[in-house]
């Protein structure tokens, strides 16, 4: 396989766009299984031995739409790299905001 071929596949388009969709949508349903986990710990239908500063605090179920997101946007920043320096550095703030913010959260959980 070519490199254009291989870089169009890996970094094109279509595949960001796909990427994005997906991230999104795995993002929602996470939060929401995540938020439906610490429900039904709270209310004692499950018990997860060794899991519960996971499920412990709904705050916590915001830990994983934040780290999909953040998975998405470190392939954003690699995307942007050899395309603009600027927007590199740009998408880098982003990725070192996202952190922060997620662990506020986490930290707000705990």
């Amino acid at each position: 396989m070519d490199e254009p071929r291989l870089h169009r596949i890996v970094l094109g388009e279509r595949t960001d766009e796909f990427l994005r969709q997906q991230s999104i949508n795995l993002a929602v349903i996470g939060f929401l299984f995540h938020l439906l986990l610490c429900v039904l710990h709270g209310l004692g239908r499950i018990d997860l031995p060794g899991m519960e500063p996971l499920v412990d605090s709904y705050l916590d179920a915001l830990y994983t739409p934040f780290s999909i997101i953040l998975a998405y946007e470190v392939y954003e920043l690699i995307r942007a790299i050899p395309e603009s320096f600027s927007n590199a550095i740009g998408k880098q703030f982003e990725v070192v905001t996202l952190l922060v913010v997620r662990d506020i959260f986490k930290n707000l959980a705990d």
